[in-house]
């Protein structure tokens, strides 16, 4: 009889240990979740409301959690936002070397290529890719 026992605590403490072993990967994935919803969405957003959502959403439902997150967070980074609104806002890029400048630069800050001429009938400047000068409409001969 206290064979029988024995190897009946032998048996389940085997089996608990098998399923230690299939739980740590489990666990490990959704640590691993976790924290990659913090650091990608932390990249993403300044909102902290949205940024405690998003780690709940991953820790609170681990095996949908990519999926939803995929579905939930904002498509750029903070830094690639950023970008795309420095290149709409008073900025131009370079048709030589494709460098950003400010606007109101006459020559480009990357290869010094000129950005600007100045009209042959009004005198002002306008960026030399335009076909026609924006204040007086005469064409821009070196373009034609």
């Amino acid at each position: 009889m206290l064979n029988n026992l024995a190897w009946l605590v032998g048996q389940f403490v085997s089996l608990q240990f098998i399923g230690y072993i299939l739980l740590f990967p489990i666990v490990f994935l959704w640590i691993w979740g976790i924290l990659y919803v913090t650091r990608d969405i932390s990249h993403r957003t300044e909102n902290f409301i949205y940024e405690l959502f998003c780690i709940l959403v991953a820790f609170a439902l681990w095996p949908i959690w990519l999926l939803l997150y995929l579905v939930i967070r904002p498509y750029y980074t903070i830094v690639e936002r950023n970008i795309q609104q420095a290149k709409l806002a008073d900025t131009q890029e370079c048709l030589e070397c494709w460098a950003i400048n400010h606007h109101a630069n006459k020559h480009c800050v990357n290869c010094w290529e000129n950005l600007k001429l100045e009209c042959k009938e009004c005198k002002k400047e306008y960026y030399k890719w335009y076909d026609y000068c924006p204040h007086c409409w005469a064409p821009n001969i070196e373009n034609i």
